[in-house]
């Protein structure tokens, strides 16, 4: 293989990783939207799903003409942090969760940090036009 196409499937690799991961998270903030463990989980639950929604946005819309491409870089460091603050919050949520169970600490961080984490690094290379 070349040298040019390795990071080229690289990036697209890891972009379809974070928007599938981004789905995950979609679907477990429905679900707690629909099921809240207490009244304060829907707007937490509602913040996941829309965090989820713009990341993936950001991701796969192509920008089309210069207002496009413009449209899209501001839309793509919004998602950027919004990732961050989720990211941020989920690492809040998993140092908290330790303390308790380990086992819960796991679940969150896979569900709470991983996505953003992998969206964030996704989001900069596309920012970056890499």
């Amino acid at each position: 293989m070349s040298e040019t196409v390795l990071p080229l499937r690289r990036g697209r690799g890891l972009k379809t990783l974070a928007v599938v991961l981004n789905a995950l998270l979609f679907a477990i903030g429905v679900f707690f939207e629909l099921h809240p463990r207490d009244r304060h989980d829907v707007w937490s639950a509602a913040g996941v799903a829309a965090v989820a929604i713009l990341n993936s946005a950001a991701l796969t819309v192509a920008p089309d003409g210069p207002a496009g491409r413009h449209l899209v870089a501001r839309l793509r460091r919004i998602a950027y942090i919004a990732s961050g603050l989720l990211l941020l919050t989920g690492v809040v949520i998993v140092a908290l969760e330790l303390l308790l169970d380990w086992r819960l600490a796991l679940l969150h961080g896979v569900a709470l940090v991983l996505p953003p984490l992998v969206t964030a690094a996704a989001l900069r290379r596309e920012i970056r036009g890499g």
